[in-house]
């Protein structure tokens, strides 16, 4: 397109970017000689209705937005340009660069700069999402982000542009299409739905934020079930890693509501829910379980009726005393001793049973805060307290609910009284029920 004289009045001086019928240019006012950005839509070849209500959407959204750091609606007209009708919408010009200009040169942000660019785009989404209706943006990426010149103490000032693709925030009558706008890797799962909510824009941010840490676009990343798997990528503390997970949640129900909310979590630690994957949906306890549950002032204590308890280790006692009883028999006919063989055998089966039958005392498991009490029935005479560390993971094996001590972060005195413990329950069923609570509380 050659430059051109719009309205009588903007000196187009060169194009900026095209996206279909939409051409964006760098002007000047001749009225005021300041530089302005005048962005057009054309009938052209390729004009679509859906970018013609995008466009005067977004016109009349930015019209009525009065803040310091989104462009300042100007003008808008009919337009001819090179005999093609259209409008033109022209907004206030802000000298600096995208942050995606900044990526693509290479340059790389600390920790304190990607938190400041967090806080000030929180900043102007808590304005949008306070207007009535509140306004999404649905399309925040690096290259609708401007950072201008960094200071001594801050990153520089952030300017949050395009709204091309502006919405307010409101139920969607029945029957009516909703259209699929923004970019992929920073668009929310619920916008390739057609469907949009201000928690939609946090994910965008967060998309946004990782893809400054780490200097590649979300898309770039690798996923792990659904979410984008960037702490290999970046190097960030724990705190701010954890706040990124809870934006870019795939599920609305476990993302971050408001930017208000965001914010809050991002400046105090305390506020920041602890990330935890999603679970399956809670099994409930079997109908017939006897297994007990009683919460303490300061403990959780699951209560088993004892003749549902063994070890590992019983079961190797067990087929020592079996071994002995065999070559002490052999013995016994060798000497043709028929009456001690009777009395021998009635001591044998009496100790037997009594290793399988044990007192109906019932067996606990004390989970408090950081240490973990067995207290196993009498016949073991066993009680060993644990550090939770120390459980390295819970099993269920048809019926068996096996736990797993990790010797190595025990010491000395620990390894010695330490059993990797089974649990036999009545079912598998109840056996994946209780495996599933004891992981909870410990967790």
């Amino acid at each position: 397109m050659n430059p051109s004289i719009l309205n009588q009045r903007y000196k187009l001086n060169k194009q900026i970017s095209r996206k279909g019928a939409r051409h964006t240019f760098l002007a000047t006012d001749l009225t005021t000689q300041q530089l302005v950005i005048v962005k057009v839509l054309l009938f052209g070849p390729d004009f679509e209705w859906q970018q013609y209500k995008l466009f005067e959407r977004g016109s009349q959204t930015l019209q009525y937005l009065d803040h310091p750091h989104i462009p300042r609606y100007l003008d808008y007209f009919d337009v001819t340009l090179d005999e093609t009708e259209g409008f033109a919408q022209v907004q206030r010009y802000i000298e600096a660069p995208s942050i995606q200009e900044y990526i693509d040169r290479g340059r790389s942000f600390r920790e304190v700069e990607i938190s400041q660019i967090a806080r000030q785009v929180l900043e102007i989404l808590i304005y949008l999402q306070q207007l009535h209706p509140p306004i999404l943006h649905r399309d925040i990426k690096p290259s609708n982000i401007l950072l201008g010149e960094e200071s001594s103490n801050s990153v520089g000032q952030i300017y949050l542009v395009d709204f091309d693709s502006v919405k307010t925030h409101s139920a969607t009558p029945v029957g009516q299409t909703m259209t699929i706008v923004g970019t992929y890797g920073y668009m929310a799962p619920e916008q390739f739905g057609g469907k949009a909510d201000p928690a939609s824009d946090l994910y965008g941010l967060a998309a946004t934020l990782v893809a400054i840490a780490s200097g590649k676009a979300p898309s770039d990343l690798p996923q792990k079930e659904f979410r984008i798997d960037f702490e290999g990528e970046v190097n960030l503390s724990s705190h701010l890693v954890n706040w990124l997970k809870w934006l870019l949640e795939p599920s609305l129900d476990r993302r971050a509501k408001l930017a208000t909310e965001a914010l809050d979590a991002l400046e105090s630690r305390d506020r920041l829910p602890t990330y935890v994957p999603p679970v399956k949906a809670r099994i409930t306890q079997p109908t017939r379980s006897r297994i007990a549950i009683k919460q303490t002032a300061d403990a959780l204590e699951f209560m088993i009726p004892s003749r549902l308890i063994a070890t590992l280790e019983a079961y190797e006692k067990i087929f020592v005393f079996a071994k002995v009883t065999f070559f002490v028999s052999l013995l016994m006919l060798s000497f043709n001793n028929l009456s001690f063989l009777f009395l021998w055998f009635i001591f044998i089966l009496t100790n037997f049973v009594g290793s399988l039958i044990i007192p109906m005392d019932k067996t606990k498991i004390i989970i408090r805060k950081n240490e973990v009490t067995l207290q196993m029935p009498s016949i073991y005479g066993s009680s060993e307290t644990i550090q939770k560390s120390a459980i390295n993971k819970i099993r269920v094996h048809q019926n068996k609910v096996i736990i797993f001590i990790n010797k190595s972060s025990l010491s000395d005195d620990e390894k010695a009284t330490t059993r990797k413990t089974q649990l036999i329950t009545t079912s598998q069923a109840e056996a994946t029920w209780l495996a599933q609570e004891l992981r909870a509380t410990l967790r």
